[in-house]
């Protein structure tokens, strides 16, 4: 109908309050809200955004597109969101705005919608820290590709993505992914690409990885958890250089400046499968070191000397590039797999 009426070019009327053409569809309509809201911004229809919020705020939690649409009257009048079915998906808790987070043009105001799920989240808790982080001012490099392995649901690509001239985020997980391509489209100007696949090991074309729910992180099946609690998925798996090269070609291989990886335990493994990417740049690495690895409690009893074999893994795989692996807070060199020196992510450059 609201097609129909914008072909015979029928007038909107004003933005809000009575007979205001979207508060009062939605009276009647609360579970199309969203779809509602993209078609008549879509079609030109003026929209108070403010009303929207009050409306949004109006609603009872059994609303579900309630938060989404408080989310999308939050966004829109500063980033020029695109009312996209992926925001209808997405279990979206919030969107912040962050203004002066660069001074490069376009990204100097940036949009981010934070996961809405009952687990842990750091970002989510601190969100004066997302652009905060030392490591994004001071140890990475600027401009070129960067490549984001397990993006999840952008918490890492968005503030990458302001350092870098493209992201390309692989992030398996199908509910994760939703909330990536959100951020993504809420962002045009940070150019991030995502990629709802898995990187493999280099003989996987399909990976099972396992899904607690509620957008907690994943893992490969049986690797670290109990995965019988837990929902199996099935993904498709890709060699990360032939895919990259067959999705943007041989010039994106050679300006890539950094690679990050973070795969609940797959990390070695996939940073295995690197070393073809070698011969068109030297790229930095940042990886995570899996919480498991560590043999001293909760997971062991071993103590400060000791090495997990998951450890030992990932500083053989970086040593395998001809990496040498930081600490990407100081600088300094970590020594070795040691429990001792564990720390959350390491930044490995060429030796």
């Amino acid at each position: 109908m609201l097609r129909r009426l914008a072909r015979l070019d029928c007038p909107w009327g004003r933005a809000s309050g009575g007979g205001a053409a979207f508060a009062w569809y939605t009276q009647y309509h609360a579970p199309l809200l969203l779809p509602v809201l993209r078609l008549v911004v879509e079609l030109g229809c003026p929209v108070n955004w403010a009303a929207i919020r009050e409306l949004a705020a109006s609603f009872s939690a059994d609303v579900p597109a309630a938060p989404a649409l408080a989310a999308a009257a939050a966004a829109a009048p500063h980033t020029g969101l695109p009312l996209s079915s992926a925001l209808e998906a997405a279990a979206v808790d919030r969107i912040d705005l962050y203004q002066g987070v660069s001074d490069r043009p376009g990204r100097e105001t940036v949009a981010f919608a934070y996961r809405r799920s009952s687990c842990a989240d750091w970002n989510r808790e601190h969100p004066d820290r997302l652009f905060a982080d030392p490591v994004f001012h001071g140890a990475l490099p600027r401009g070129g590709v960067f490549v984001d392995i397990g993006a999840c649901y952008g918490d890492t690509s968005v503030p990458l993505a302001v350092l870098a001239d493209m992201v390309v985020a692989l992030e398996p997980n199908p509910h994760s992914f939703r909330v990536l391509e959100l951020n993504a489209q809420l962002n045009p100007g940070l150019r991030i690409r995502p990629h709802n696949v898995a990187a493999g090991d280099g003989n996987l074309t399909e990976l099972e990885f396992t899904y607690g729910g509620d957008m907690c992180n994943g893992g490969v099946l049986g690797a670290w958890k109990d995965a019988s609690r837990e929902t199996p998925l099935k993904v498709k798996a890709v060699d990360v250089p032939s895919f990259l090269r067959q999705e943007y070609g041989e010039g994106v291989l050679r300006n890539i400046s950094l690679i990050k990886i973070d795969a609940e335990g797959f990390d070695a493994k996939i940073m295995t499968t690197l070393r073809p990417l070698l011969r068109y740049s030297k790229f930095t690495l940042l990886v995570e070191w899996f919480d498991y690895y560590v043999s001293s409690p909760p997971h062991g009893n071993e103590g400060p000397d000791a090495v997990h074999p998951g450890a030992r893994e990932l500083f053989d795989a970086v040593a395998g590039l001809g990496y040498v692996p930081y600490d990407p807070a100081t600088g300094a060199r970590v020594p070795g797999p040691q429990n001792k020196h564990k720390l959350p992510d390491l930044l490995c450059r060429p030796a």
